[in-house]
């Protein structure tokens, strides 16, 4: 769906913005071209940042079960144990 009319931008585009690091509508504004001109999708554009980046957040901080020592929860078929480590980085 087109986001920003006056530079066409979609919402497809804005998603993998954020994936590169766009964390902003100013961002978005210097990367993409969107939210300069008559400022109409902003709020539009902030919706899509915001869902992405939740998205985004919960790619990355996805713990399979196994990681969590529950033998009751199977392992993917062809896991691999180096693959299901999960370093998290506190603020």
């Amino acid at each position: 769906m087109y986001i920003c009319l006056c530079e066409p931008v979609t919402d497809r585009d804005i998603k993998t913005a954020v994936m590169t690091g766009c964390r902003s509508v100013r961002d978005l504004a210097g990367t993409l071209g969107c939210c300069r001109d008559c400022g109409k999708c902003v709020r539009a554009a902030k919706e899509v940042i915001d869902a992405a980046r939740a998205d985004l957040h919960a790619i990355q901080f996805h713990v399979p079960a196994t990681a969590h020592g529950r033998e009751d929860v199977p392992a993917l078929e062809g896991s691999r144990p180096h693959a299901q480590r999960l370093t998290v980085k506190c603020a």
